[in-house]
């Protein structure tokens, strides 16, 4: 929260439009799973407020890899969770693959809520930031679904490795942009 607190004063000097939060990252212990909740939606009410101050939206991420010991909450409690709070929510799909998640069930049940989309492709095991068709997600069935559920959500790719960068990128940019 140190952090945030510093950013929230750039943000509000570059006019961001929003915020994304991790209701978690680091490893979850089942004994101190509600603490770590509790915690996490304590520091969003702080967010809002800190962030809404200037029009600054807060999207709740789905973060977390069950490898990697750290998801606080599965699909259905991430789901419940995003509902009953009202939560403005970025769905990260490489994420949703690595934890196993149904990820058109994610978008039909939370459509109305998601604001954006981190978009990259993993193994389904690891969060790898792997180009669009790199990996175990049907991009062609995941986009026809953003399409119909969430057409104004917005679409960001989430590569991370220098390898990514130049004419795969492009090519990806343009397939994102060829099916709107």
């Amino acid at each position: 929260m140190w952090h945030i607190r510093k950013t929230a004063h750039y943000a509000e000097i570059l006019k961001s439009t929003h915020l994304t939060m991790h209701l978690n990252n680091c490893v979850v212990e089942e004994s101190r799973k509600q603490e770590m909740l509790d915690n996490a939606l304590e520091n969003y009410k702080e967010l809002e407020e800190l962030f809404g101050n200037f029009g600054c939206r807060v999207f709740v991420e789905n973060t977390g890899t069950k490898i990697q010991n750290n998801v606080l909450l599965n699909q259905q409690e991430f789901t419940e969770l995003c509902i009953r709070k009202n939560f403005d929510v970025l769905v990260d799909v490489g994420h949703a693959a690595a934890n196993g998640w149904d990820i058109p069930a994610l978008i039909r049940d939370l459509k109305d809520r998601i604001s954006a989309y981190h978009l990259h492709n993993n193994d389904g095991i690891h969060d790898q930031h792997r180009r669009l068709h790199e990996g175990v997600i049907d991009f062609g069935m995941l986009m026809e679904t953003i399409r119909r559920e969430t057409p104004d959500a917005d679409r960001i790719i989430e590569y991370i490795r220098r390898d990514q960068e130049g004419e795969g990128l492009r090519q990806d940019i343009e397939e994102l942009l060829g099916a709107e």
